[in-house]
């Protein structure tokens, strides 16, 4: 039997998937990364522990948390890594007889969830977390751009509101739908005198939570925010027309109350071009990164 690991690395800690080669996620497990800034630490740690597992790897696929180019990761803000070669380091410590594959985790998740949808046609996927990043695969390959960012979704000018986005721009997606975004929206809607029941507000998940039970304020907020993703949508369908838009991350868990108020908002933007799309709720969702991971190596992409 062959075995894939599946490798991805976060800001905080490292989540494995062992697949056997019929794809089938046989185990999940995480580590906390205990040193995050020193490469070749990170690297020994992944190696040290697939070498202990009972499963020789015929293959090993990373995620990491920034672009990728030329088989290294560019950068990874989270971890404050510049150009660093994942996957001559791992070769160093497993061996040339193991396969290898880096990707960026968001292009990973993207297919992972797409490969669920189709396998011939375009799906995007908008991973809706503590920011919003996203990818592009059509036909089962994963769509990279020039320089690798293609699928910076959160960076779409929406055209809302002024708040300002980590990169320092205003308006994008990212500062309306994201997790951080969201509560930025909720607060600032407070002030404009929205009643709620919320006497704090802490997180995304309280806002989604206190929209369905009515909240007005946490309602308006979601709305808008799933407002901002239907006009993220549209620039996306009308530029490459995919079948699908998958979306993922925590976020998106609030399942259809938040999918019903992007579709409408959608219908409502398409009163001149319509663009038909299929929207979807993500299916592995803290797994999709794994699965993708496993996809991309056996894919060679």
């Amino acid at each position: 039997m062959k075995y894939v690991y599946a490798v991805d690395i976060g800001g905080s800690s490292i989540k494995y998937g062992l697949f056997d080669e019929a794809g089938t996620l046989k185990r999940r497990w995480k580590e906390t990364l205990k040193d995050k800034t020193n490469p070749s630490v990170v690297m020994k740690a992944i190696a040290t522990t697939i070498r202990a597992q009972d499963e020789t790897p015929d293959a090993v696929s990373v995620g990491v948390p920034g672009p990728v180019s030329e088989d290294q990761l560019v950068f990874a803000p989270n971890l404050n890594w510049r150009d660093v070669d994942v996957i001559g380091w791992l070769r160093a410590e497993l061996g040339e007889g193991v396969r290898y594959a880096l990707e960026n985790d968001a292009n990973l998740a993207a297919l992972g969830e797409a490969l669920h949808v189709t396998s011939r046609g375009t799906v995007v996927f908008f991973a809706l977390g503590t920011g919003i990043g996203g990818g592009i695969v059509q036909a089962g390959r994963i769509v990279r751009g020039h320089h690798g960012a293609a699928g910076e979704f959160g960076h779409l000018d929406v055209g809302m509101y002024d708040f300002t986005c980590g990169c320092g721009q205003q308006s994008h997606l990212e500062t309306l739908a994201s997790a951080r975004g969201l509560i930025n929206l909720a607060r600032h809607l407070r002030t404009q005198g929205f009643p709620t029941t919320l006497k704090r507000i802490h997180s995304a998940k309280q806002i989604v939570d206190a929209a369905k039970r009515g909240d007005t304020l946490s309602n308006r907020a979601v709305d808008e925010a799933a407002k901002a993703l239907a006009k993220a949508v549209r620039l996306v369908a009308l530029t490459i027309n995919p079948d699908a838009v998958v979306f993922g991350g925590g976020v998106a868990q609030a399942g259809a109350f938040l999918l019903d108020k992007v579709r409408e908002h959608y219908a409502q933007l398409n009163t001149g071009i319509v663009v038909p799309i299929s929207f979807v709720q993500a299916k592995h969702g803290q797994n999709a990164q794994l699965y993708g991971a496993y996809a991309r190596v056996m894919r060679n992409d």
